[in-house]
């Protein structure tokens, strides 16, 4: 069935890994985590997780919550060295909730979708490369005079806390907005309360960091040659809600955690 699924997506590698009372039950891994070199994934190969990530961020705005830095219904402009507002609700604060539960009506605007973002996105891989910082991307993005934003495209015209849409760039505010509240960067942050308590030892946000013998490979599918294209390890400027890399070895110690909260 793994096999099959892998087929239908176009996968080139996957690991498995099922965990009972914080021990593996089941691992198994499929494929290839580099296409060249035919190299087989083991179950401390580093994927890329994509928006597996926004539970991590998650988490960490819950860990800065635990510490009493912050309330899930604190408007977050409390925390922001500018005004986040919706412009079709001026006098309606966005909280931690809203955006943790992508009911904040921040859209994924046509900036993000379109040019020149994922242009950006395509040179992933080049050695020219270079994602924008989270600070510098969320400041243009937000911020009234700054060159990303645009009123309608970057909010909903919902009224706050009504409607689900799923929200990117949400995400990435509250990395952000990780790093205002901590006075760390994000990496760091998660870094230190996170992944350190919990030995993941290998588990990184940013390419700098990673160490390159471990990474699967990312690649994308050309549906019109059938082939595959190597993208190579990357990270993007809102990393916060797609960036992370772990093992899925490494990863079962972070949902241990929720499974324990679940069980007491």
């Amino acid at each position: 069935m793994i096999q099959q699924h892998m087929e239908a997506a176009k996968l080139p590698g996957v690991s498995v890994l099922v965990f009972k009372d914080g021990k593996p039950v089941y691992s198994k891994q499929y494929g290839y985590t580099n296409l060249e070199t035919q190299e087989q994934p083991t179950q401390n190969s580093l994927f890329q997780v994509a928006s597996i990530s926004k539970l991590v961020t998650g988490t960490a705005i819950l860990k800065l919550y635990e510490q009493g830095k912050l309330h899930l219904d604190d408007d977050i402009n409390k925390h922001l060295p500018f005004s986040v507002k919706n412009p079709s609700f001026p006098d309606t604060a966005i909280t931690f909730r809203m955006l943790l539960s992508h009911v904040s009506s921040v859209s994924d605007g046509s900036f993000f979708f379109g040019s020149p973002y994922w242009d950006m996105y395509n040179e992933i891989g080049k050695p020219t490369y270079k994602a924008e910082p989270l600070d510098s991307f969320i400041t243009h993005y937000f911020k009234s005079d700054e060159k990303y934003y645009d009123e309608k495209d970057n909010f909903n015209d919902a009224k706050l806390g009504t409607m689900l849409e799923y929200s990117n760039v949400g995400y990435g505010l509250l990395g952000y907005l990780v790093e205002q509240v901590s006075g760390m960067p994000f990496n760091e942050f998660c870094k230190q309360e996170i992944f350190s308590p919990l030995d993941m030892k290998h588990t990184r946000w940013l390419i700098k960091n990673v160490e390159k013998e471990t990474m699967a490979i990312p690649y994308n599918y050309n549906l019109l040659s059938n082939t595959y294209v190597r993208l190579g390890a990357y990270e993007l400027s809102t990393y916060s809600e797609s960036g992370l890399k772990t093992s899925s070895a490494e990863f079962m110690r972070f949902l241990h955690v929720f499974w324990i909260m679940v069980k007491r």
